[in-house]
């Protein structure tokens, strides 16, 4: 029999709904979970990615939604052109209602609303964990490529705090240095695909929004004795607003976690996501340094620290992985204007 979808815009009244489709329809590849959210869920998202717009998918004989799509905007360097972009993500369809070509229709409502939106020119973006075979496989039918170069960064918080380095200081940034520090992680990111340049509006804006009541973003830098600022990073309390309950592991990763316990016992995942993470040339220690301070410093708020990051570039000197951990790889699938360099580096929001 075949399922006619009905496909709309997602509204502020779908918040309840967002969390019942999630609970039933969890997140696929080596990490199996899904999100229990500690407010709204629409609420949520938009606070987590304000540009968010999604597709709410709704069948006659189901009471509540069977699929979601979301997609949010912005612009970032493509091939050293700044030009617009949307990234893909959430993708879900309830396990009752797959393999009917609803995967594929909530993907091409997505690449509809973002020409429509940005144009020709506008560079298209998903993120897939590996193992996600099945989103791979509709992501391949928009992108034009598939680019197998992006890295997970995953710690748990410390137990203590770091060893003290003298003359250095990790602490938020203040206002009078965010035009040096966006000056100076512009340049780290240069030859990034996909990087979104900052100024120190943009980063003043993001570090004050507060659209759940409390302050979600905070900045912090490396600095010496002498007050040069040498590392810095962006952090997001997203353990407050949302958790994510596991459910399942692919085999090497749950055995590395017996060992390693990243994933807390009770299997709630409270992440922290790291954005922008930098270092002066020369300075691995000082970013060594900021990094597993911020593993002290934010322990109770959340229980795992996360990046991305191309694992080509400088960043894995800097961020301690777990050995026994195999590596958490996944694929960028893009479409965009003119051709990817297999020489630029990839960067990719938390």
């Amino acid at each position: 029999m075949t399922t006619v979808f009905n496909l709309r815009p997602l509204t502020p009244a779908d918040g309840p709904a967002i969390a019942a489709l999630g609970e039933q329809s969890p997140e696929t590849g080596a990490v199996a979970f899904h999100s229990e959210f500690h407010y709204d869920p629409y609420a949520a998202l938009l606070a987590l990615r304000p540009s968010t717009i999604g597709v709410a998918v709704e069948a006659p004989d189901h009471d509540g939604l069977v699929g979601l799509g979301l997609a949010s905007f912005g612009e970032c360097c493509y091939e050293g052109t700044l030009r617009p972009y949307a990234y893909f993500y959430s993708l879900s369809v309830h396990p009752a209602y797959r393999r009917r070509g609803l995967a594929a229709q909530i993907a091409a409502w997505r690449v509809e609303q973002a020409r429509e939106r940005l144009g020709a020119e506008a560079v298209l973006i998903s993120g897939i964990q590996s193992g996600n075979v099945g989103s791979v496989r509709t992501a391949q039918k928009w992108s034009q490529y598939q680019l197998d170069r992006s890295q997970a960064g995953v710690v748990k918080m410390r137990a203590k705090p770091p060893q003290a380095r003298p003359g250095w200081e990790v602490r938020p940034a203040r206002e009078a240095e965010l035009e040096e520090i966006a000056q100076k992680q512009n340049r780290f990111f240069q030859n990034h695909n996909f990087y979104p340049p900052q100024t120190a509006e943009s980063l003043a804006a993001w570090r004050a929004e507060q659209p759940l009541g409390f302050q979600l973003h905070d900045y912090y830098v490396a600095a010496d004795s002498q007050g040069h600022i040498l590392a810095g990073l962006g952090i997001t309390d997203e353990g407050r607003v949302i958790s994510n309950r596991l459910i399942r592991m692919a085999w090497p990763l749950r055995l590395g976690n017996l060992l390693l316990k990243v994933v807390p016992p009770d299997g709630v995942m409270k992440r922290l996501p790291v954005e922008y993470f930098w270092f002066e040339p020369g300075q691995v220690e000082a970013g060594q340094f900021l990094w597993e301070s911020l593993r002290w410093l934010w322990r109770e708020r959340g229980t795992m620290l996360m990046t991305f990051f191309d694992p080509r570039g400088p960043i894995p000197q800097a961020i301690r992985l777990p050995k026994l951990m195999p590596p958490q790889r996944g694929s960028l699938m893009v479409s965009g204007p003119v051709p990817v360099s297999e020489a630029r580096l990839v960067y990719q929001s938390s």
